[in-house]
């Protein structure tokens, strides 16, 4: 029971940071303060925590976010390097990129700074919660993430400035870069959903099995391993082998969605029977809220299964024998991005009834 209420603790207070992670690639939802809970006046230290738990976490939102612009940004600064690379005259193009080159070379390193002050060390929680199996199993999944975004921020700055070398040539007209850039491009969009699947490992990590909000970023971890799997399949040079175990990957991952919706509903359910039997959460406005949620969650469970639904689609397609930038494989594509759209709405309305800001 404790941990059910610790769960909903978290849920209460970390919601927008948590439900933002379910959310398009690279795109991180950004701190909003703390909610206050309902709890007696002996939880205050607990309540205290779980704040400064929040704040600990923020720099590493933060962290991602930048990380997140920093791919962005050199991606788009593709596509205008290949568009130089093909003009006539390479006066403009040379000019361009040592701009360009320098502008971005100077958010990486500072984007590598950013990333050395970040502490990895999650606050120890209170006394009468240090000994507690399950928190220290969550501290230890956040300190390893904390490790992980590090070292992920490295390697993918890395990746952003060999690109940037690579499109500064290819802007000024070395033909071989500019050919090495549509690699390069896939590899940025991988990077970047990777970057959101480690921030939504840390929703994992802070509400545990059971929870719906949970369930949802698996999902959406699942999907984008799904993403990465067709981005890969979309890289030149894949062979056929390989194409037969990415197309098996993406059905898998769809097949992962599909039942972590299912079992949305049910998990919400059992969530709010737990607490409605909880001292510490029964009549709280939290309790209330959360129960206001429930249609939203089914909803959300809904449009998992949709964008499940085009993945098997998609997935079919290149079985089949399609070219990954096909009409068929790009509606698909479309499907499943439209519907993302809609996954972020949900998101949003979930966000105003637990804030207390929806009619």
């Amino acid at each position: 029971m404790r941990q059910v209420v610790f769960s909903i603790a978290v849920t209460a207070t970390l919601l927008a940071a948590a439900d933002g992670w379910a959310a398009v690639p690279a795109v991180v939802a950004k701190p909003t303060p703390a909610p206050r809970m309902s709890l007696p006046p002996a939880d205050t230290r607990f309540q205290d925590w779980i704040t400064t738990l929040s704040r600990w976490n923020t720099p590493l939102q933060a962290l991602l976010l930048r990380q997140g612009g920093v791919l962005q940004a050199v991606n788009t600064g593709v596509g205008t390097a290949l568009a130089y690379s093909s003009r006539p005259t390479r006066d403009e193009g040379r000019v361009w990129a040592e701009s360009w080159t320098q502008a971005r070379t100077l958010q990486i390193e500072e984007l590598k700074a950013e990333a050395a002050r970040v502490s990895v060390d999650p606050p120890a929680p209170p006394p009468m919660l240090a000994n507690e199996p399950s928190i220290q199993g969550m501290l230890g999944k956040l300190r390893n993430l904390a490790e992980l975004v590090r070292r992920e921020t490295t390697s993918n700055a890395a990746l952003a400035q060999s690109t940037v070398e690579r499109a500064g040539r290819a802007a000024a007209g070395d033909a071989t870069a500019a050919r090495g850039l549509d690699g390069d491009r896939q590899d940025l969009l991988i990077a970047m959903i990777s970057s959101e699947n480690i921030v939504l490992q840390g929703s994992a990590a802070l509400l545990g099995e059971g929870d719906p909000t949970n369930d949802l970023a698996a999902a959406s971890i699942a999907g984008n391993l799904a993403m990465i799997s067709y981005l890969q399949l979309a890289k030149a040079g894949a062979t056929t082998t390989d194409r037969t175990l990415l197309v098996r990957e993406i059905r898998n991952q769809a097949g992962i969605m599909q039942g972590l919706a299912n079992r949305i509903p049910l998990d919400m359910a059992s969530t709010i029977a737990a607490a409605g039997a909880s001292p510490s959460m029964a009549g709280t406005v939290v309790l209330a809220r959360m129960k206001r949620t429930s249609d939203v969650f089914s909803e959300s469970a809904d449009v998992e299964r949709r964008i499940a639904q085009a993945l098997v689609e998609m997935a079919n397609l290149l079985e089949r024998g399609e070219a990954p930038s096909s009409q068929g494989v790009r509606m698909a594509l479309s499907s499943a991005a439209s519907l993302i759209q809609t996954r972020l709405s949900l998101v949003q309305r979930r966000q105003q009834i637990m804030a207390g800001d929806a009619p």
